[in-house]
């Protein structure tokens, strides 16, 4: 595994877990050599994230779940071709990997139950797809199983 470009945040505590699936190195993207420190306010969304999303969605779908790109602060995110307001840039957000369309389906669906979710979109852009999804105190519920990138 790729060691996250994080200064301010020593070795020792990307381990930590933020609930009994995740652990904060998973929740942090990790691309293009930038400093992706996440401020403790994003840290501590990103244990949200993962209590009141990821750990029921990992019960109901009964398979482990793999983040691509949790935290990205904003020079990450403008790199990689995130929006401004991304809620990844707060640590609300996720981009989840998916092996197949039958099994993000699954995925998906395990997902939508649940009453965090402001964005829940099954992604692609040609042959590749992955699940955004990003909790609010204040959900929206915008779900979208068809979301051309």
């Amino acid at each position: 595994m790729k060691k996250p470009q994080l200064k301010n945040l020593p070795t020792q505590n990307l381990m930590i877990k933020l609930s009994p699936h995740f652990s904060l190195f998973e929740m942090i993207a990790t691309s293009h050599k930038v400093d992706n420190t996440p401020p403790m306010e994003a840290v501590i969304n990103l244990c949200r994230l993962c209590h009141e999303v990821l750990e029921p969605a990992r019960k109901e779908y009964g398979k482990p779940i793999k983040v691509s790109s949790g935290y990205r602060c904003a020079r990450l995110n403008a790199l990689v071709g995130g929006v401004k307001g991304s809620r990844h840039l707060t640590g609300r957000a996720a981009d989840l990997r998916v092996e197949s369309k039958e099994l993000g389906r699954k995925l998906f669906d395990a997902l939508k139950t649940l009453p965090a979710i402001d964005e829940l979109l099954f992604e692609h852009k040609g042959s590749a797809r992955w699940i955004h999804v990003a909790w609010s105190e204040q959900p929206r519920h915008k779900i979208n199983f068809n979301y051309k990138v």
